[in-house]
């Protein structure tokens, strides 16, 4: 309501830096109380770099949110380290522990009255880049699958092409071609990110029927 706006969480590292700013213009102002927290360069990998788990957990105990967004993956297929082991990127026990990490902040975030939307990364430009976010992203829908809380995402569905490859632009609703990513084949432009907060905001709205009381609040008004 007005007087109790949706309390949402963006979270994540640069892409949540595209994605911020085209989710909060989707959000309706006076229902929606958006806060942004993006790291550049971070991820699940790294906590020594930028700890995500501690994060978003003095976040929740401060802050509140009732709906978390969050974008990772493009930083964390790199080698991890663990009790002084090195895991090789995309071996049988990085899988293992990639995935251990990702439910750790899937369990953190299970608190009463909180969403969690995980975004499942696109096609990338580069094929071997492009592998290795798919490994990701399926590590996100597998520890997603026995958390009802968390639902994932799959940004491909508007940025891809119809056979799921790679797209650097798409038609727009007028059939003109829009650019979607950004020069590294990574990040995503302003016309990308738009298309992708659709999906995500879509499944915030749809769980806090945030849109249904925003047509209510103008027939009100």
């Amino acid at each position: 309501s007005v007087a109790e706006p949706l309390r949402v969480l963006l979270a994540g590292d640069s892409m949540m830096n595209d994605l911020g700013p085209s989710i909060t213009e989707l959000a309706p102002v006076a229902l929606a109380s958006i806060d942004l927290d993006y790291r550049v360069s971070s991820g699940l990998s790294r906590p020594d770099f930028f700890d995500w788990p501690s994060h978003l957990a003095q976040v929740l105990d401060a802050e509140h949110p009732e709906a978390v967004v969050l974008v990772f993956g493009p930083n964390d297929f790199q080698n991890l380290e663990v009790d002084r082991k090195v895991l090789e990127a995309g071996s049988a026990p990085w899988l293992t522990e990639y995935g251990r990490r990702v439910g750790v902040v899937m369990d953190l975030l299970h608190r009463p009255g909180v969403t969690v939307t995980w975004a499942a990364l696109p096609a990338m430009r580069d094929p071997e880049f492009s592998t290795s976010m798919a490994t990701v992203s399926e590590i996100y829908r597998n520890e997603a699958s026995n958390r009802p809380w968390v639902r994932v995402v799959e940004l491909g569905s508007a940025l891809n092409r119809p056979d799921g490859a790679y797209a650097a632009t798409l038609p727009d609703s007028d059939g003109t071609p829009a650019a979607l990513r950004q020069g590294d084949g990574i990040h995503l432009s302003r016309a990308g990110a738009d298309r992708a907060a659709v999906l995500l905001w879509s499944d915030v709205s749809e769980r806090w029927a945030v849109e249904n009381a925003a047509g209510e609040a103008r027939a009100d008004g």
